[in-house]
């Protein structure tokens, strides 16, 4: 996957160009994204990672690990609820 956004905040425009790889083994997912943040005003680039892996439990919910690095790394853990 290769993707860019243009967008805008408080008259701010940020560019965003990002590459990732998805991957989905049935009940196994797989996503890795990298990206670097361009912030026009500041002339600040700012690189971004995620990896997300997911487990389908059943057809309504899913057990999820995510890990992100941007401005501070982050790990998150959870339950997704399909309804």
């Amino acid at each position: 996957m290769i993707n860019a956004s243009l967008h805008s905040q408080n008259q701010h425009q940020r560019l965003y160009p990002h590459i990732g790889l998805f991957a989905d083994f049935n009940q196994l997912k797989f996503n890795i994204e990298y990206g670097r943040e361009n912030i026009f005003q500041n002339t600040i680039t700012d690189e971004k990672i995620e990896l997300r892996l997911q487990y389908q439990i059943y057809d309504d919910n899913a057990f999820f690990i995510a890990l992100s690095k941007h401005e501070i790394n982050a790990l998150s853990i959870g339950l997704k609820w399909y309804f």
